[in-house]
């Protein structure tokens, strides 16, 4: 720290990489997914409560795709969307929803989610109503800070990097994205690589996502902790929301 070593500038108190420099007027927070599908949790976190079948007695209308961590990401994301707001940087929404036709179909469903039956192994028939606009789960979390001067817009792809986003970021004149939300494992990871694709500068603090506690039961893998084995560096710079704070403060 505080001098060059092998090449690399080590900047104070940085352990490990430098940090993108945050230029508020150029940069942008992605606000991806936080809807009921991910906040809606059984009293329980077993692999059994979670995939209790929306046709059995013990349904309590949770999701199968909670995460466990929801309200504590969600506290941290909206303590970066005030300190950008502050700043002059931007906040963009997206979620996750699928519409339905007059016909009974979906308007923007053409993609594996809505083609396969994801958890009909377990008793969830058509897992993609978990998105449908139509239901409940999709519903945007009312615990999200949203202000006037914020954009919302929608999605029915992983990515959030999406013609409208990058139409509105391009717009702006944005060149860095913090990318925040749900899920871990789908959509921050998808919007993380196509925004780096797409030359963006991409941040990602690992404190303000989560992934659907699950995957994690089922495999034994965090994976908020592993995120930085697939991002960091070579993709993302990842880090935590006081870093994100203090550097836009």
């Amino acid at each position: 720290q505080g001098g060059k070593r092998n090449g690399v500038v080590w900047e104070a108190g940085m352990a490990g990489h430098s940090h993108y420099e945050l230029v508020p007027e150029r940069t942008a927070v992605l606000v991806i997914d936080p809807q009921q599908v991910y906040a809606a949790c059984p009293a329980e976190l077993t692999v059994d409560a979670l995939l209790a079948s929306p046709a059995s007695s013990e349904f309590d209308g949770h999701s199968p795709m909670c995460c466990e961590k929801f309200e504590e990401a969600v506290g941290r994301i909206n303590a970066i969307t005030t300190a950008a707001r502050a700043a002059g940087a931007a906040v963009v929404h997206v979620a996750h929803v699928y519409h339905e036709t007059e016909e009974g179909g979906l308007l923007n469903g053409d993609h594996a989610l809505t083609t396969f039956d994801v958890l009909g192994w377990a008793g969830w028939p058509l897992a993609y109503n978990l998105w449908n606009a139509a239901l409940p789960w999709a519903a945007y979390s009312p615990l999200v800070h949203v202000e006037p001067t914020d954009y919302y817009t929608e999605k029915s792809s992983y990515s959030a990097i999406t013609d409208l986003v990058t139409a509105r970021l391009d717009q702006l004149g944005v060149d860095t994205v913090i990318v925040t939300g749900f899920m871990t494992q789908y959509c921050i990871t998808t919007s993380v690589r196509a925004a780096h694709d797409y030359g963006y500068n991409v941040i990602v603090p690992t404190d303000a996502i989560d992934g659907p506690i699950l995957l994690e039961l089922l495999s034994g893998v965090n994976e908020n902790e592993i995120i930085p084995f697939y991002l960091s560096v070579a993709v993302a710079d990842v880090t935590d929301s006081a870093q994100i704070i203090e550097s836009l403060s």
